[in-house]
């Protein structure tokens, strides 16, 4: 009996090692975006993490368990404090999300490791006497050792049996949604999507709208077709004049599904560009796929693009939508541009007149270009210059994506750290040279989620930033050699490129320079899953 009851004691010490470890590998399995193919890929460029080499161990106290009872049963003990103690520390910038379909997966999970643990119990409670019994209690052993080495296994065997509950749901709220929507008709529906600028310009929109209308946006992140049920069933209410609904994608079809929900009579394309080539494949695939949101606009709809870009140039038919800009040629463009540490100055021409001395917080062309795309947007939806102009007069820097911080000591930190683009950076790069007679400083991972292409667009990336700063610190070994290729191209001295390990080490890297005179662009943000 006491042999059973450290048997047992072993083994809530390895379910608990066990429910660690899984933690770890649903939090990447949700970076992930529940993708089987991009949590399979995470598993073979990351073995060491899969697969701990000390948790075999655990197979050995199994096969002691039938030469000697005893000893198998304290080796078991000793390996699972070992296990517990020795385990790998996993750092959360971005913590789970403890989803319903998390919470279900995980209980399955558990639930099907006590059933051998229970099965263990069952074997010793019949009888240590019996040559069978203890046989049969060393292969239920050997196979909680085993499903604790495989842990990062066993997540999509389980999520693809919860799935098939989970689309009978999904259909009842798709239902729930079109119909909501439908009772609605007098409702005006606006669809952005783009590779990059998306969420800017939905924030810019709905701030201006909202001198007019009761407007209703999906909040956050909430820019796949579950999220757009979901903001659409839970709160948009009947009132409401104007549902703007960002649209995200990863892959081609899924921008489609969404406008075939919402049927857009308006559709915002801010950019067409190399963002999440890992799971697009080309750049073709993404051309695709942000055009599902243009090509779904019915005939008396509009159809909005930021024309500044090239592969939006190269997809659409000028003639059927309206362009925005820098360029004189489009329906609405921004000129006399004053951008200073302070905020941007500028106006904005529109077919219907122009609208002078705009101000606003905030800075960098590609901002003021997603507010030319919003203007356009609005002056469609019949908003007035006065409003318009009100509007942007409360618009705040949406969080992390160039937002410029003060801070007493006189340091100032560009927060550009959402999801870069090359783009984006380059803009976030000329924009850190405003700033005169400080001591500008580069703090970047570079760019992921490019798959074949990341060492291309990386040495890019570098080439771009060459020239931007006085000192460039690049976060990671992986991204850092390309990156650091490229400013060696464009001449950047080597003395002015640093290489480290973790973001930390970075801070502690630019707290070396004197705060009231130092300038931090902080450039992407890499999730858990990219470190």
């Amino acid at each position: 009996m006491v042999d059973l009851i450290l048997l047992n004691v072993s083994y809530l010490i390895i379910l608990i090692y066990f429910l660690y470890k899984l933690k770890h590998g649903f939090h990447i399995y949700q970076l992930e975006y529940y993708k089987h193919n991009r949590y399979k890929l995470w598993r073979k460029k990351n073995p060491e993490a899969v697969i701990k080499i000390r948790d075999i161990c655990l197979l050995f106290s199994g096969l002691f368990l039938i030469i000697n009872f005893r000893v198998g049963v304290i080796l078991n003990l000793v390996f699972s404090i070992f296990l517990w103690f020795s385990r790998d520390i996993y750092p959360e910038k971005t913590k789970l999300n403890w989803t319903r379909r998390i919470k279900i997966t995980y209980s399955i999970s558990i639930i099907v490791f006590l059933v051998f643990v229970g099965l263990v119990n069952m074997f010793g409670v019949k009888g240590l006497e019996s040559q069978i019994n203890v046989a049969s209690l060393a292969i239920m052993n050997f196979i909680v050792a085993i499903i604790t080495i495989l842990t990062m296994y066993f997540l999509i065997p389980i999520s693809d049996f919860i799935q098939i509950f989970e689309n009978i749901k999904n259909k009842k709220f798709y239902k729930q949604a079109k119909a909501k929507l439908k009772s609605m008709p007098d409702l005006k529906i606006v669809g952005i999507t783009g590779s990059y600028g998306k969420t800017s310009v939905k924030n810019i929109l709905a701030t201006i709208l909202k001198q007019k209308y009761n407007t209703f946006m999906t909040p956050g992140n909430f820019n796949t077709l579950l999220g757009v049920q979901r903001s659409i069933n839970e709160h948009l209410k009947p009132t409401d004049e104007v549902f703007i609904c960002e649209m995200g994608a990863k892959e081609v079809g899924s921008i489609a599904k969404i406008c075939e929900l919402v049927e857009p009579q308006m559709g915002i394309l801010t950019a067409i560009g190399p963002q999440h080539l890992e799971t697009f494949g080309s750049l073709n695939n993404i051309k695709r796929a942000k055009m599902e949101l243009i090509n779904s606009i019915p005939d008396d709809g509009i159809r909005i693009v930021n024309y500044e870009n090239e592969n939006i140039r190269d997809a659409v038919e000028e003639k059927d939508v309206v362009k925005y800009g820098l360029d004189k040629k489009d329906e609405f463009y921004a000129y006399n541009i004053e951008i200073t540490d302070k905020g941007s100055k500028f106006d904005i021409h529109t077919p219907d007149g122009d609208i002078k001395e705009i101000r606003t917080k905030l800075i960098g062309k590609l901002n003021i270009i997603n507010i030319v795309g919003a203007v356009a947007a609005a002056i469609n939806l019949g908003v007035s210059q006065e409003d318009v102009k009100t509007g942007l007069r409360l618009l705040n820097p949406v969080n992390h994506r160039l937002e410029l911080n003060k801070y007493q000591d006189g340091s100032m930190i560009i927060d550009d750290a959402y999801n870069s683009n090359i783009e984006g950076a380059a803009n976030a790069f000329q924009t850190l040279k405003l700033f005169k007679n400080k001591f500008k400083i580069i703090v970047t991972p570079g760019l992921v989620d490019l798959g074949n292409e990341s060492e291309k667009y990386n040495i890019e990336f570098g080439r771009r930033a060459a020239g931007c700063a006085d000192l460039y610190i690049l976060v990671g070994e992986k991204q850092a050699k390309a990156i650091k290729k490229g400013l060696l191209e464009e001449e950047v001295p080597e003395e002015k490129i640093c290489v480290v390990s973790t973001i930390n080490n970075a801070i502690q890297k630019y707290n070396e320079y004197e705060a009231s005179n130092r300038v931090v662009l902080l450039e992407n943000d890499l999730p858990d899953n990219y470190l």
